[in-house]
């Protein structure tokens, strides 16, 4: 990243709501400066984000995808948690990794400790950007799988809203996002999945928008075999509740299998959360 690039990027993360900032907006100066940082960032189409303390470069196509690139400088504490947690020789499932920040972010951490990365996002656009931006990287420690993890194999119909990068494509109903587009995507129960095409993970990450109990119960074979350490997951309280289930539900069926709540945190409408099991 340029000392300009960089220099406009601090204007848009590291001083939002400080006084100097809010200066600039009276000053009605934040227009301008959005204005050159986007489109420097757009004619090069690409940023470089560095995210705890890992530096990764990512597609950049558009606005809203360096908002959402901006955005992950609140993502630093669970993505450290997540870097700690990870072990040399670990088997990493990224589940919903959409563009594949956090993916991206894992991959070079532990690039060359013999870690590998399994990505799973079904959206197709955003599989293709999460395929450009593994090859952007050089991350020879990651593959992509153009699926949903469930909890049977099958297709379903998901809705997707928005434009690439967009983190809220859901299989699950939600009345805010009624008459959404649909694609059809594949769904694999992860149980099936290993094998052949990916040995079982050790640690995981979930952020399926609502359909967090489906992916767990097509994990709960492994869960059985001892197989998952580490557990990171985004569960949505609304979307579970207009389906028929609950956030405790989720917590009930990790508990079960030996999971343990290390760290909790309330963000809007979601709770990010890490279980922890003993071996």
């Amino acid at each position: 990243m340029s000392a300009v690039t960089a220099l406009l990027r601090s204007a848009r993360t590291r001083f939002v709501h400080s006084p100097p900032y809010r200066l600039l907006v009276r000053l009605r100066i934040t227009g301008l400066v959005k204005k050159m940082y986007y489109r420097r960032l757009l004619s090069r189409g690409h940023e470089d984000l560095t995210l705890a303390g890992q530096r990764v470069r990512l597609r950049v196509r558009s606005v809203r995808e360096i908002e959402r690139l901006d955005h992950f400088s609140h993502e630093e504490h669970l993505v450290r948690r997540m870097l700690d947690a990870i072990r040399p020789g670990d088997v990493f499932y990224d589940v919903g990794a959409n563009i594949g920040v956090l993916t991206a972010v894992i991959a070079r951490g532990f690039e060359h400790e013999g870690v590998h990365a399994h990505a799973f996002e079904p959206e197709p656009r955003n599989a293709a950007e999460l395929r450009d931006n593994v090859s952007l990287n050089s991350l020879a420690n990651v593959t992509v799988h153009e699926l949903a993890l469930g909890s049977e194999n099958g297709t379903a119909r998901l809705q997707v809203g928005g434009e690439v990068g967009e983190g809220t494509h859901s299989i699950m109903a939600d009345a805010s996002r009624s008459g959404r587009d649909e694609v059809e995507i594949r769904i694999v129960r992860a149980s099936d999945f290993v094998g052949d095409e990916a040995p079982p993970p050790d640690v995981v990450k979930i952020d399926v928008e609502g359909a967090e109990l489906h992916v767990l119960r097509g994990l709960e074979p492994l869960f059985a075999n001892g197989h998952c350490r580490e557990l990171f997951i985004e569960v949505h309280p609304n979307i579970l509740s207009q389906n028929g289930s609950s956030a405790d539900e989720v917590r009930q069926l990790l508990e079960s299998h030996g999971f343990s709540i290390a760290w909790s945190e309330g963000r809007l409408d979601e709770i990010q959360q890490h279980y922890t099991r003993s071996a």
